[in-house]
């Protein structure tokens, strides 16, 4: 059984919400997670709680956090689906409450992809030229 477009649409905005929500957490949980390692193994050091292993663990757990945020940008990435998940959903309210074409509606959500899909933020930056 085929579905309406309306429904399509409104099945892809929510996707692009959810990831979008998912990348921004994802950032976030690594600047915390950066933040709380180096603030441990600062205290750590200083109260002489662990062995030097573990501190040494400790301590380069903030760098870890930072290459793995920086390198996936997450939040990049939520910027881009929170965007998509907006387009979509403007396209969606257009089917739905201006009763406009769905062929119509259909052009622009391929235009737009294509737009969107120029400025996909990849992993790392690739060099200036």
């Amino acid at each position: 059984m085929t579905e309406s477009f309306a429904d399509d649409l409104k099945q892809r905005y929510e996707a692009c919400r959810l990831r979008g929500r998912a990348n921004y957490c994802a950032a976030y949980l690594f600047l915390i997670l950066a933040v709380s390692s180096s603030a441990v193994a600062t205290l750590s050091v200083a109260a002489e709680i662990w062995p030097k292993a573990v501190n040494a663990v400790l301590a380069a757990l903030p760098g870890a956090m930072y290459l793995i945020g920086r390198q996936f940008r997450f939040e990049e990435r939520a910027e881009w689906w929170f965007e998509k998940f907006y387009v979509i959903e403007g396209l969606y309210r257009g089917i739905v409450r201006e009763k406009r074409d769905d062929a119509e509606i259909s052009k622009e959500l391929t235009t737009q992809s294509k737009v969107l899909a120029e400025r996909w933020p990849g992993f790392g930056q690739a060099p200036s030229q």
